[in-house]
């Protein structure tokens, strides 16, 4: 008997662009596999940016997706930010759009599809960032 019980993400916000501009649309408790085809369109380009929104501040963004690099980061329910990391840092800086701009992440703050997927599933499931990664609070552009 499969349990029903209440997930921690309220909606998934997903933006494209347009000849107008940026649209945005906004799916209410959205499923699982919402929350997985709209990571898997993201494209660096016309689609760079996927939300999962919480209750109150908390928020995981998922940005990026040309090339199969991504960058997960946003704020925990107690309102700290995070940044997924992979491995150590090496030195290289790397464009991933967020928004239509181009911002520079550190090499270790580029993730590959799997790795966003599987610390969106924790927090969608829970609002935990998924301790078997490394997570920092600041990005290393903005200790740096």
């Amino acid at each position: 008997m499969k349990e029903d019980f209440e997930m921690f993400v309220t909606s998934l916000e997903t933006a494209a662009a347009s000849a107008s501009g940026s649209e945005s649309e906004v799916v209410e408790r959205p499923s699982w596999d919402a929350v997985v085809r709209a990571v898997q369109t993201l494209d660096g380009g016309a689609r760079d940016s996927g939300v999962l929104n919480g209750p109150e501040a908390a928020h995981m963004g998922i940005v990026g997706g040309h090339d199969g690099q991504y960058v997960v980061a946003g704020r925990r329910r107690d309102g700290k930010p995070f940044i997924l990391t992979s491995g150590e840092r090496r030195g290289a800086w790397i464009a991933v759009a967020v928004g239509g701009q181009e911002n520079q992440y550190a090499d270790n703050e580029v993730v590959a599809l799997e790795h966003a997927l599987a610390a969106a599933h924790t927090f969608f499931e829970s609002g935990e960032c998924d301790p078997r990664f490394q997570w920092r609070e600041k990005a290393a552009r903005m200790t740096a």
